[in-house]
């Protein structure tokens, strides 16, 4: 959350014995900042007594801070990046004694930072620059008292090769030029032991391969190409590299795909003779180990984990000095690392619990039996740090059942206990989470951020030995009986933008004049920022990009507007984007299709990392559905100087050279690919596609020619049907296939499986009459179902079980059909709009309803009210709500609530009345400027269980405070 920096320091002190059976947990919040909540993760790293973090304000954006635990040595270093613009928001850090070294961005460049906890030791180690795009991130490690990073030297002739620094005197040397010439290296996983570093090395001769150094020039080389030629061995997704006994494992993929999913244990000695792959003799046949990860070691045996294709994760333990394999446990957890205390190793298995290996004998035994623990990764690059050891002490985020959310526990050899509870556990019958993530202790200090529910995600610390709303937000037209009709909404932090008419018609014919506006929801309030004309009288509102909105305007030859960072204005493009609006975010730059005033024909243009705008390609054309895969963009896309290709997939990098077809799924004039959207899953991007021969088909790509793929037959049909996509859970594709064999509205529901590729068919929901729609589907997953929407006049609600796949309508308490549409979904709950059968008078009643996973419990919430879809901004939703034909913008708190209205929402009865915000009114556009900013009155709530009569409401509430 955006605040004003808020000074909290509450103190705690209290102590523990071995013997304690119950501890009042207390806990101390550092400062009231802004936590980062970036895509790169990592932030919080200790050096010295201190701990260093990326921290947020609305005038500096995030940016380096540093914290000694204390209100007053918790400070911002340096505005990097000199402005709102963001410096400091990455993960490759090295510690050297007392200093940290660190990537930060000017506005000139990223290159490579020191600080040693003040602002004057805050430098920028000269001389070097570091490549955004992720094939060359840098990459950091100390080995021997020197810096080792993959980076640009300053006026060189060299691209992006291996330099050391010296991290006392910033001199920069040059280690190798891999790929010689202006050619770039990509290198990855830096590792460093003893006497050398390995690390993973991709070169166009060689591949991806395994590289080691001794930090000198001849000293640094391919350990041995094992795929060989151009094939690579490794993926550059999160390989690791683990030592035990002097053998170097890694993963690699002997067969040149360089594919982490078939990637098997290898070992080597750092020779390329002593470089082989790791198998066990069972039975006649020899077993391999299969992408292996967690590497751990204890003196000259080495503990790591195998995953299966269905993604299940089995613990081994290998004996280097006898070269036996011995198996240890099953059902490892697939997201919980393991954890090394001592001569023990502590793991989760995936039912729940936490598990001790004493490695003196390899017995197991239960730490904790129903322990959740959460290590949320959003990539397999920069996972979450949720945890962290302290001699035989292990801290950790996780929650016990339906006790508490997810909190700070702590398990030794002595017990398992919660060390804080931040968020103070439950609200209603849902879980408040704290969520605590960068844990580090050093120093009996511990340090992890937090929220509690108040302040938002806040720095928090302790000492080791110490261990306890709905209302109306603003009638934009100016006469009470007329609806604005918000539409088009686009959500930044703290931000909804939105389109809105402000034109009363004198005549039916006039036209209708669609204005931007932006809502501040910390501050209530909202203001008008592009009045539209004749040229633009119906703005289309695209994307937000660095928390600012980029839009067009809506006939041919409008022009194509940036919002400028301080939201003074905007920058103005003399572009018009093509009609689908196709845009995506790769490596921080904005890549979106439009045409020049002049020429009508699609090009690929960005908004580059300098906010200018430039001009990708002008080869392909009909760009539509783009997607963003490991930081390279896809597109379906003709070839403009080759139409005989017709629609088919490319990609592009930013860079005119690296825009190209990928595959040629259907050879000749017609199109391979639907037009249907791109749909991003796992690693892979999945599409529907089609061939003269075999019909529609689901296709993916990893990204490669080769690993672009057919994976089912799906349709026989001549009319090309569209592949629409519903969801994704647990390694399962929800998806929709048109058949106009049964109708040329029906639609057929399937499933694949990420990792086995096993597609077939679960539903005909219905058969003709019921068309699935993306855009308007609206599919949620909560309690065990996914939810999803058909637009066929009926409008019935279904749902699929994902534990057994069966589809079905979701019926009322008369076994009804529901009729609506999805607006909002949680784990415990769904909100729609629509109608059902009352079951006390039998007649039909339409509105706002509820659903759980109990029919009983269905009901209308808020009768005669109609929703849009709700835009969730923390506990707020935010949507288009119209009663009476009214429609404006609303707002609903979502406040956690019990899921079974059976029974009562709490333990207190609280009651109390408030007036209902009214209507407020504009005399004409006039007074309107980009700077107004009109204040919304008070609220109402209405929430699932709440009575509303007049002016007063009535609700059983427990923990939910308004």
């Amino acid at each position: 959350m955006k605040c004003s920096v808020i000074f909290l320091f509450i103190f705690s002190f209290f102590s523990i014995t071995i013997y304690a059976q119950n501890i009042d947990f207390d806990n101390k919040i550092v400062k009231n900042i802004n936590i980062s909540e970036s895509d790169l993760q990592n932030s919080l790293m200790y050096f010295g007594n201190k701990v260093i973090f990326s921290g947020y304000t609305d005038s500096t954006g995030y940016e380096p801070w540093v914290s000694d635990g204390t209100q007053t040595g918790t400070f911002l270093l340096k505005d990097i990046y000199t402005g709102k613009n963001s410096g400091f928001k990455d993960s490759y850090k090295v510690v050297v004694e007392s200093s940290i070294f660190f990537m930060a961005t000017t506005v000139s460049n990223t290159g490579l930072w020191k600080t040693d906890g003040t602002t004057a030791g805050t430098v920028k180690v000269e001389g070097l620059r570091t490549d955004i795009y992720y094939d060359r991130l840098p990459h950091i490690c100390l080995f021997k008292n020197n810096i080792y990073i993959n980076a640009i030297a300053d006026n060189s002739t060299f691209g992006s090769e291996l330099y050391k620094v010296n991290p006392y005197n910033l001199n920069v040397t040059l280690v190798k030029d891999i790929n010689p010439g202006f050619a770039h290296t990509t290198m990855s996983s830096f590792t460093s032991f003893e006497n050398e570093f390995y690390f993973f090395v991709y070169t166009p001769e060689l591949g991806n391969e395994l590289w080691r150094s001794d930090g000198t020039s001849n000293g640094t080389y391919i350990v041995k190409d094992i795929a060989p030629g151009r094939g690579s061995s490794v993926s550059i997704y999160n390989p690791k590299i683990a030592q035990c006994n002097n053998i170097v494992f890694f993963a690699a993929d002997s067969t040149s795909s360089g594919n982490s999913n078939n990637a098997i244990l290898w070992r080597t000695d750092g020779t390329s003779k002593g470089t082989y792959k790791i198998e066990k003799q069972v039975g006649n046949s020899l077993q391999n180990f299969p992408r292996p990860d967690d590497y751990n070691v204890f003196g000259n045996v080495l503990y790591f984990t195998t995953k299966s294709a269905s993604g299940y994760k089995t613990l081994w333990c290998y004996f280097t000095e006898t070269n036996n394999i011995v198996l240890i446990s099953q059902n490892v957890s697939s997201v919980n690392p393991l954890v090394k205390t001592g001569n023990k190793l502590l793991f989760f298995k995936e039912s729940g619990g936490i598990f001790e290996v004493n490695t003196t004998n390899n017995s197991i035994r239960t730490r904790h039996s129903t322990l959740t623990a959460v290590n949320e990764v959003t990539s397999l690059k920069y996972p979450y740090i949720n945890s962290a050891v302290s001699g035989d002490s292990f801290y950790f985020n996780a929650k016990n059942n339906n006790t508490n959310g997810f909190e700070l526990w702590k398990t030794d050899s002595i017990s398992t206990r919660m060390v804080f509870n931040v968020a103070k556990g439950k609200k209603s019958k849902d879980l408040l989470s704290s969520n605590c993530r960068d844990i580090n202790v050093s120093n009996n200090r511990i340090f992890f951020i937090a929220d509690d529910g108040i302040h938002g995600r806040e720095l928090w610390t302790s000492n080791e030995n110490n261990i306890g709303e709905a209302h109306i937000v603003k009638n934009i037209q100016n006469n009470n009986t007329k609806s604005s009709t918000p539409t088009n909404f686009k959500v930044a932090t703290n931000q909804i933008y939105f389109t809105a008419s402000t034109f009363i018609k004198n005549d039916p014919s006039d036209p209708i004049f669609n204005d931007v506006y932006r809502y501040d929801t910390v501050k209530d309030s909202l203001s008008l920022i592009f009045e539209s004309d004749e040229t633009s009288k119906s703005p289309n509102l695209v994307t937000i990009f660095k928390n600012r909105l980029f839009f067009s305007g809506s006939d041919s030859f409008s022009s194509t507007y940036y919002e400028k960072a301080d939201k003074t204005g905007f920058t103005i493009f003399p572009l018009s984007l093509s009609s689908g609006y196709p845009s995506a975010i790769v490596n921080n730059e904005l890549l979106f299709a439009a045409s020049t005033h002049s020429s009508a024909s699609d090009r690929l243009y960005k908004i580059n990392k300098q906010d200018s705008l430039e001009l990708v390609s002008t080869k392909p054309t009909s760009i539509w559905s783009m997607a963003e895969l490991n930081n390279v963009l896809y597109f379906q896309a003709q070839h403009r100087l080759t139409p005989q290709n017709g629609i088919e997939l490319w990609r592009s990098d930013g860079t005119d050279a690296g825009t190209f077809m990928l595959k040629d799924i259907n050879i000749g004039y017609d199109s391979g690919l639907n037009r249907g959207k791109l749909f991003k899953a796992g690693n892979y991007l999945y599409f529907g596609a089609s061939n003269s021969s075999n019909g529609t088909e689901l296709w993916r790509t990893d990204g490669t020619l080769e690993g672009t793929i057919k994976v089912a037959s799906l349709s026989t049909s001549s009319n090309n049907p569209i592949v629409s996509f519903l969801s994704v859970y647990e390694n399962k594709i929800f998806f929709s296939v048109s058949d106009a064999e049964n109708g040329s509205y029906f639609n057929r529901l399937w499933v694949t499986d990420i990792h086995s590729l096993l597609t077939s068919s679960i539903s005909d929901f219905g058969k003709v009459t019921h068309e699935f729609n993306w855009a308007y589907s609206n599919p949620t997953i909560s309690h065990g179902y996914c939810y999803f929407n058909t637009s066929n006049t009926e409008k019935p609600i279904w749902r699929i079980n994902l534990k057994d796949n069966s589809v079905s309508n979701v019926l009322d308490r008369l076994n009804y059909p529901v009729k609506g549409q999805i607006i909002f979904g949680d784990e415990n709950y769904v909100l729609f709009t629509g109608t059902i059968v009352d079951p006390s008078t039998n007649y039909y009643v339409s509105g706002i309803g509820f659903i759980d996973k109990e029919p009983k419990n269905l009901k209308i919430i808020k009768s005669n009210f109609f929703a849009s879809t709700i835009y969730r901004i923390g506990n707020n939703g935010y949507f288009t709500g119209n009663q009476n034909e009214d429609s404006e913008l609303w707002k609903v708190k979502l406040c956690p609530f019990s899921s079974d209205l059976s029974t009562s929402l709490g333990l207190a009865n609280e009651s109390t009345s408030i007036n209902v915000h009214t209507h407020l009114t504009v005399s004409g556009k006039t007074p309107f400027a980009s700077n107004n900013s009109l204040s919304a009155g008070n609220s109402i709530l209405f929430m699932p269980g709440f009575e509303t009569t007049g002016n007063v409401f009535k609700a059983d509430i427990k923990g939910c405070k308004f």
